[in-house]
Formats: C-alpha cells, structure tokens, sequence
C-alpha cells in the first residue's frame, strides 16, 4: 500500500512527454512556498473551495462529529475531529469539497497509469511520482517504481535533494530519471534543511 493524495492525468510539466503524475503523502519539511499543502501530511486532508461553496451549511449540518462549522460565512474545519467518514463531501451539492489521500495498492495505481500508455509512446512520456516527498515512503515507492518500469513506462521522481543521503543514493537506480527540487536556508524555516 502506498498513501496517495491524487492521480493527475495528462501532466506535461513534470518530465518528459505526456505523464501521469502520481502525487504521494507526507513531506517533514512543511517550506511556506510549498505547490502541494495538502500532499505534506500522511492523513487525509480536506479542501475546501470556496468559489464553489454558496454556504448552504450543508456539509457543517451533515458532519456527524461537529468538525465543520462557519464563523462570519467562512467555512472552518477541524481536522482533530474529523474521522474522515466524507460524509461532508457526499453531501456538498456543489462539489466545494474534497478529501484528499488514500491508500492505494500499486495495481490500482499502475492500472490507472496505464490507461494513458498510447500517449506514453508517442509523446516519450511516463509516469512521475512527486508529492510532498516520495522518499518518504520509501519501499513502496521503489516496489512501483520496479514494476512501472517492468510494464516499460518511463519513470520519474520529483525529489527535495536533501532528504535522499548517501545510504539511500542506490534507490535512485528504481527510477529513470529524477526531478530535484532544492530548498535553501533563504527561503525554508525548516532546521532539517538549515543543518545540512
């Protein structure tokens, strides 16, 4: 199993060709500039869009465990009480919420990246794996990343340099290419990144 926030089709920005990109829970660094918020958590996150959310208070009405509610007609949620039941989401008529992340067995993700492979072929694209971090979850990522490249997909990994250390390096080999991302002392608050 691996924990998945969401599969993008037809991805164009993050390697060569034509891709899915497969984006990954759980980042320890939390940088303010972050691209995916809701990748940096292992659990579940919910979004809320409020261009598509008229207030109906449907969603705070239908939570079993009081984790919505508005205050001065902005939508609030609280993710210590939220179980994750989506019961707020199947209710939302306006299609203003999301629960992002689930854990997926390979397959299932490979099955879904392979609906795509004409356009593989003909574009020399793939699949990325990106996040938050992938190496975070680090055997299952290079468990996928085998069997994409044994079905023959392209494989990419978008990666924050400093979390892969000299003891991890040989786990780049799962991949055919990867995509890094560097984060400086300038802009991250993060001591992890500081200190090294």
């Amino acid at each position: 199993m691996i924990s998945v926030t969401h599969i993008e089709r037809f991805a164009i920005h993050d390697g060569p060709g034509i891709r899915t990109t497969v984006f990954l829970k759980g980042c320890t660094l939390c940088c303010p500039w972050c691209a995916n918020p809701e990748t940096q958590s292992s659990q579940p996150v919910l979004l809320h869009d409020m261009r598509k959310c008229v207030s109906c208070h449907t969603c705070e009405q239908s939570c079993p465990q009081k984790a919505i509610h508005f205050q001065k007609g902005r939508f609030h949620h609280d993710a210590q009480r939220c179980n994750g039941c989506q019961s707020c989401v199947e209710m939302c008529l306006q299609d203003a919420l999301q629960l992002r992340g689930e854990d997926m067995e390979s397959e299932a993700i490979l099955h879904e990246v392979m609906k795509d492979k004409d356009y593989y072929d003909m574009s020399h694209g793939g699949v990325t794996f990106s996040g938050g971090e992938p190496f975070v979850q680090v055997t299952s990522l290079c468990e996928i990343l085998q069997e994409a490249k044994a079905l023959g997909l392209h494989t990419a990994v978008e990666i924050i340099r400093w979390l892969i250390c000299n003891e991890q390096s040989h786990l780049l080999t799962y991949s055919c290419m990867t995509l890094n991302i560097w984060t400086t002392q300038n802009f991250c608050s993060s001591r992890m990144v500081m200190d090294n």
